[in-house]
């Protein structure tokens, strides 16, 4: 279930909420050699901030690192796209012609696409092929 779906309960990491393979996939990919250039962000609507962050220091990669320690910058509360990714590109410098957006949701690819961010739509979440897609 996405973290809207768990009003009134407190999410536990691989119980409650778990990653796809394809975003594990991205996740150690983004951990591994040849990526250490690359900025990683999360843009939320979560109205749960506290819950958002704790599930993405308590979700691990294989080695035990962390996937909080991947994103460099993290954009949860409510709000529209547009203003999370305004917010990621004053913070991080990155042009959005220079970003990709994976998502579920067209009404914020819509916002991503309005800004010049290439969107990709995973409605079922991120897969392996929308990865390696890009």
């Amino acid at each position: 279930p996405e973290l809207y779906q768990m009003r009134g309960k407190k999410p536990k990491a691989n119980k409650d909420i778990k990653l796809t393979a394809g975003a594990l996939d991205a996740l150690h990919d983004l951990a591994g050699e040849g990526w250490e250039k690359t900025q990683a962000a999360v843009a939320s609507r979560a109205t749960a901030t506290d819950w958002a962050e704790k599930l993405l220091a308590d979700f691990k990669l294989d080695h035990g690192q962390s996937i909080a320690t991947l994103f460099s910058y993290r954009e949860i509360y409510e709000g529209n796209k547009r203003k999370h990714l305004q917010r990621i590109r004053e913070a991080s410098g990155v042009a959005y012609c220079d970003m990709i957006f994976f998502d579920d949701y067209t009404e914020n690819l819509g916002d991503a696409a309005h800004l010049g961010v290439m969107g990709v739509h995973c409605p079922r979440g991120l897969t392996h092929e929308h990865w390696e897609g890009v």
